[in-house]
């Protein structure tokens, strides 16, 4: 799958990509509820950290990250997505690497993140391989997509329904949980909070971003957490 996955991501423009969120009312939502807070995050544990950006795409987050961090590496195993990369942030050490085989020594790092990977790729194997890289105490930051997502829940229904594959995987939240005990992750923090539903995009232009508010308000006044939100952010330590 994984390079099924790798084939999709070099057929993407990546300047498109990176700013989709200019483009989409319902990216332009998700991204200004979790950039401010991922950014927050990178800023308060990457100071003065050996760190690595696993599935970095075009950089944006590697770029963050080393504003603080001694030393930053982004890899990524779309070609596509690390020549832009590197084209548009030369000051950046991003590499063409495989996620499932990180090509690091045992306890090379004590900062790591891990931004929208998760759902492309064998949770375990990954989560194991970053276990292994990490030094101890070292922290993890995990974006990935909820698989009660109220987004992609009508996606995944319309492709069993038309017989479409539908290649993500993404976790629940109890999956996460249970792949963070078996990886040795001490869970310290999370959120899961955004009001993300799926709307068609006519509606989605004119009313998305306060039909989302109101739903991520109405949550919050209620429970501590989204079951549905579209995004799961957990801070992680290793034990």
């Amino acid at each position: 799958m994984k390079y099924r996955v790798r084939m999709i991501y070099d057929a993407i423009d990546p300047e498109k990509y990176e700013k989709r969120y200019e483009l989409c009312p319902r990216e332009a939502y998700l991204h200004r509820h979790w950039n401010p807070l991922i950014c927050k995050i990178i800023r308060k544990y990457s100071k003065g950290k050996i760190a690595l950006d696993v599935g970095c795409g075009t950089g944006v987050y590697t770029e963050e990250i080393s504003k603080n961090s001694q030393i930053c590496i982004g890899l990524d195993l779309s070609k596509n997505m690390v020549k832009y990369a590197k084209e548009k942030r030369k000051e950046l050490n991003i590499i063409i690497a495989d996620a499932c085989e990180l090509p690091f020594k045992d306890e090379s790092f004590d900062f790591l993140v891990s931004i929208g990977l998760l759902e492309y790729v064998p949770k375990n194997v990954v989560m194991k391989e970053m276990n292994r890289v990490m030094k101890s105490m070292a922290f993890l930051v995990i974006s990935v997509t909820n698989k009660y997502s109220a987004f992609r829940s009508p996606f995944k229904a319309l492709s069993k329904i038309f017989g479409k594959e539908y290649i993500k995987k993404e976790p629940s939240f109890k999956e996460m949980l249970h792949t963070f005990v078996l990886h040795h992750f001490k869970l310290i923090w999370y959120k899961m909070d955004d009001g993300l539903i799926f709307l068609p995009d006519f509606l989605d232009r004119i009313i998305g971003e306060n039909v989302y508010r109101l739903i991520e308000k109405i949550f919050k006044k209620v429970l501590r957490r989204n079951p549905f939100s579209h995004v799961m952010l957990f801070l992680l330590q290793k034990i």
